[in-house]
């Protein structure tokens, strides 16, 4: 048996990597923080997290219910099991408090992002880690770390690859009630998701409308003429009554304002009436002009 051969105890000798061996306690004194160790040696896992069912290391031993009966037993094992689970965490970006609280670690972001790969073996991973601490005392700490998980997957977005694992594998982990509350939480991170894109999509429309819409009525003179065309807005958009030739045509829409349409047409007909009575006078000009010559040129013959 797993316990019973000393595989999880100091004089462990059987964890393989590359051909050399080495005992639980070397590694969590010496690899925590050499991720780049972690990432690439796919048998310390199998060790560190024994399950019921074999992994890719034939060298590990399956868990029994023995190996469970002993370990839960042993305060030191226990303890040992959490400090593999608390170098696994680092490995993700991922610090685990006094209280049991999950928290982004200082290299959180770097580790996420390297977490934050489609097909990542480490998915596969964290699903062994959930069933070893499920077994082997540290049950209390599931539905905590799949909480803060879900918070990436359904709410910032950080952890979007792996969905598909979070469903169909790490929350299936969870005994009935812990399940439901999980679910529960879940909801409620989609929910405030969606409520957050609402009111920064609201922010935007709001910025976008300060800049592009309604100007301040301080100053409306300073205004471009093509971003308000509001005829009902008469601060706004109505010039000065004294110069309302001066108004760029598109500002306004003097149809409705009765009082512009008839500043408008009395301008027009004063101009109509300069217009008659100067080609009056000229008419009359060139009449007079051409009755001059024909008594000139009857002077002549006479």
């Amino acid at each position: 048996m797993f316990t019973e051969a000393g595989h999880y105890g100091d004089a462990i000798k059987n964890v393989f990597g590359k051909g050399k061996r080495y005992p639980i306690g070397y590694i969590l004194e010496n690899w925590r923080g050499d991720y780049s160790l972690l990432e690439r040696n796919h048998f310390y896992i199998q060790w560190l997290f024994p399950n019921r069912m074999p992994g890719i290391n034939s060298y590990a031993c399956v868990l029994t219910d023995r190996d469970v009966e002993i370990i839960n037993g042993s305060p030191e094992l226990k303890e040992r099991v959490k400090e593999a689970f608390e170098m696994m965490l680092d490995f993700y970006g991922v610090r685990l408090t006094r209280n049991n609280r999950f928290e982004p670690a200082e290299n959180f972001s770097k580790r996420l992002a390297v977490l934050n790969q489609q097909y990542n073996h480490n998915y596969l991973r964290i699903t062994r880690i959930l069933l070893a601490i499920k077994e082997l005392g540290h049950k209390d700490l599931m539905l905590p770390w799949l909480k803060f998980m879900a918070d990436l997957v359904y709410r910032e977005n950080l952890l979007n690859h792996a969905k598909e694992s979070f469903e169909n594998y790490w929350q299936h982990t969870l005994d009935e009630k812990d399940f439901l509350q999980l679910r529960n939480f879940v909801q409620e991170c989609k929910s405030t998701k969606s409520t957050e894109e609402k009111a920064k999509a609201t922010l935007h429309n709001t910025s976008t409308d300060t800049h592009e819409g309604t100007p301040s009525r301080t100053s409306p003179l300073t205004t471009p003429s093509n971003i308000h065309d509001n005829a009902k807005d008469y601060i706004l958009c109505t010039p000065s009554r004294t110069s309302p030739l001066t108004t760029p045509s598109n500002t306004h829409d003097s149809s409705k304002d009765p009082i512009l349409v008839n500043s408008h047409t009395l301008n027009i007909s004063i101009f109509f009436n300069f217009n008659f009575i100067y080609n009056s006078f000229f008419l009359v000009s060139i009449y007079l002009s051409q009755c001059k010559n024909s008594q000139s040129q009857a002077t002549r013959k006479t």
